[in-house]
């Protein structure tokens, strides 16, 4: 995984905790440990026996923020969705916005906006014709 927020946490890792600089982030235990979401014998045991300053609060924090905006990689099933128009319409938007890489809430977030508005839409259109 690459971004600013990774690129930074290493670069403190490098004198905080060196053992650990080239974990990686896609390893749940070691990010979650890291953002003290879980529990880790093994991280605790390798930061005590560490040569580095040991962990600062803004790592921490850096390492929650990258559990929050994590990637959801889970497919969607398909066979969940909505068969109908909408339902495939939403569908395609939702994987076009995953094959993207943005953040699954975001997209989550995106894909029930557009579906009130057609909603809404859809709810104008109707009391009209009945008026």
């Amino acid at each position: 995984m690459q971004s600013p927020i990774v690129n930074r946490i290493r670069q403190d890792l490098a004198w905080q905790f060196p053992e650990a600089v080239m974990t990686s982030f896609d390893a749940p235990l070691f990010g979650g440990w890291l953002a003290g979401e879980r529990n880790s014998a093994r991280y605790d045991k390798k930061l005590i026996n560490s040569s580095g300053l040991g962990l600062e609060a803004e790592v921490i924090h850096s390492a929650k923020a990258i559990c929050e905006l994590r990637v959801s990689t889970r497919i969607e099933p398909k066979r969940n969705r909505v068969k109908n128009a909408l339902g495939t319409a939403l569908g395609e938007i939702f994987d076009r916005e995953k094959v993207q890489s943005r953040p699954i809430k975001l997209v989550r977030s995106q894909i029930a906006s557009r579906a009130v508005d057609w909603l809404f839409t859809l709810v104008k259109e109707l009391v009209t014709s009945n008026n």
